[in-house]
């Protein structure tokens, strides 16, 4: 059914609010009307001719509080899709259309992934709120670190996170595996690409990293978390683990391999996969040396400030909260002495 005609008080009173607010946009959500119908009414005002318009059908206004109260909170526990909440409403005994849920959802700013996303983030930092599994899928889908948000560690060395990546098979180099080193507490990584999958790469990449988180920064790792994969753990005798048992260091072992073993690692494979692997990809190196000092050098511009420069929403996101790794070494530090 259609709603009655805006008369003249009720458009002034529209024009109005908008400028009390000083944004249309959410002077529309307010008023459940859309913004074609203010420009509209404007161009009415400018001209002297303000006549009576109809609002667009459907009108999230129409729709008892109580259901659109029942729409938000579907949208929350369903939050990757609008067609869940129909067809949750829809058992529930309510026909609704999906384009008056969103109108509902827009209104109460919860109209887009992102908008969900960011208030379910918002409930686990202020309420230490549980998560569904529909949930926890969709926070892994928009930023998996999250899933880590009850496990941070205390300080710098605590928990080192390694993972081997196959980065494809090359054209001049072959197979090529990339085995990434992960400080959990700074977002620091240490990474180098090599041919197969041996125990010998990831005590090199151990070997070399924690020199250089004991050596330049004073940090001495004590827990590191891998997969079972046959380059980490094996029964019986292995060069990994007799790495680690020599220096007393705690080994935490996943079935998951990859960087889907822990939230940070998955997250800055994701990055990875965006920012940095494809340009290393269309280089086409000769040698394995060549991209390795390509890693490097991107690899440094991550760990410093500079990175944030050319990838700020990477780094103003969870866990890096608007720091470079080695920003993150240096305030932990201050705050040490």
């Amino acid at each position: 059914m259609k709603r009655k005609a805006l008369n003249t008080a009720e458009k002034i009173a529209f024009l109005q609010r908008a400028k009390e607010l000083g944004n249309v946009t959410q002077a529309c959500r307010e008023l459940a009307l859309s913004p074609r119908l203010y420009y509209k009414i404007k161009q009415q005002e400018r001209t002297g001719h303000l006549e009576p318009l109809n609002p667009a059908q459907n009108q999230p206004r129409n729709t008892p509080d109580e259901l659109q109260n029942r729409i938000v909170e579907l949208s929350l526990e369903f939050p990757e899709s609008g067609r869940a909440v129909k067809w949750q409403l829809a058992q529930e005994g309510f026909s609704i259309s999906a384009q008056t849920i969103q109108k509902i959802l827009n209104r109460n700013g919860l109209g887009t992934q992102q908008e969900r996303f960011e208030y379910l983030i918002l409930q686990i930092q202020q309420k230490g709120k549980s998560l569904s599994p529909a949930q926890i899928e969709f926070l892994s889908k928009m930023n998996p670190a999250w899933l880590e948000w009850e496990h941070q560690t205390p300080a710098p060395g605590e928990l080192y996170i390694q993972y081997t990546h196959f980065l494809g098979r090359w054209p001049v180099l072959g197979k090529i595996f990339l085995y990434v080193g992960y400080e959990s507490r700074s977002g620091w990584v240490y990474a180098f690409a090599a041919h197969g999958k041996i125990p010998k790469w990831p005590v090199q990449l151990f070997t070399q990293s924690s020199s250089v988180l004991s050596e330049q920064f004073g940090f001495v790792l004590q827990q590191v978390l891998s997969s079972d994969t046959s380059e980490y753990y094996v029964p019986g005798a292995h060069a990994y683990r007799s790495l680690l048992e020599t220096q007393g260091i705690q080994h935490r072992i996943s079935t998951i391999s990859g960087a889907r073993l822990h939230g940070y690692t998955w997250r800055f494979q994701q990055w990875l996969e965006k920012n940095l692997i494809p340009k290393w990809k269309a280089a086409q190196y000769l040698f394995i040396d060549e991209l390795n000092g390509a890693i490097e050098q991107d690899l440094s511009l991550y760990n410093h400030s500079q990175g944030k420069v050319v990838w700020p929403e990477y780094y103003a996101e969870f866990p890096l909260q608007g720091f470079a790794p080695m920003e993150r070494f240096e305030l932990f530090n201050a705050k040490r002495h």
